[in-house]
């Protein structure tokens, strides 16, 4: 078997401490950061996702606020990976599906604007709804 050395390195993401309950993914690039937060199963919202929203709203504006101001502006883009449960053939069957913003386009804050942030993320949140509620229906039409 050859060994190609001319191939660049998969890009691997460092793991950082939490912020407000979001781990950090910084890949190979100092410019790309990925933040994630992960919902604890016993999260008493983690089935709706308006609780979920209203509870975690000020955390995901404050995090983007400070990304802005650090880097004077940045892409922004909001994505929800979520779980679906249904039962068939008296077996439980769990379906994923990752939402992310309309048109899979990045906001660009040329300045942290928290209201401005808010805004997006409310945006996101609604357009979410309206989709999980499409996908739901779709998982009942399937059984």
């Amino acid at each position: 078997m050859r060994e190609n050395r001319n191939q660049r390195e998969p890009l691997e993401p460092e793991k950082h401490p939490l912020f407000d309950g979001f781990q950090t993914h910084q890949y190979n690039s100092p410019d790309l950061r990925t933040w994630r937060m992960d919902v604890s199963e016993r999260n008493p919202n983690k089935k709706d996702l308006l609780m979920f929203a209203r509870e975690n709203k000020e955390k995901f504006t404050n995090l983007a606020q400070q990304e802005v101001q650090r880097l004077k502006s940045a892409k922004v883009s909001f994505a929800l990976k979520v779980k679906f449960s249904r039962e068939r053939d008296r077996k439980m069957q769990d379906i994923r599906h990752f939402f992310r913003d309309k048109n899979n386009q990045p906001h660009l804050f040329m300045r942290p604007d928290k209201a401005q942030i808010a805004q997006k993320f409310d945006e996101f949140i609604e357009n979410t709804k309206g989709e999980i509620e499409h996908w739901s229906e779709g998982i009942r039409m399937g059984s």
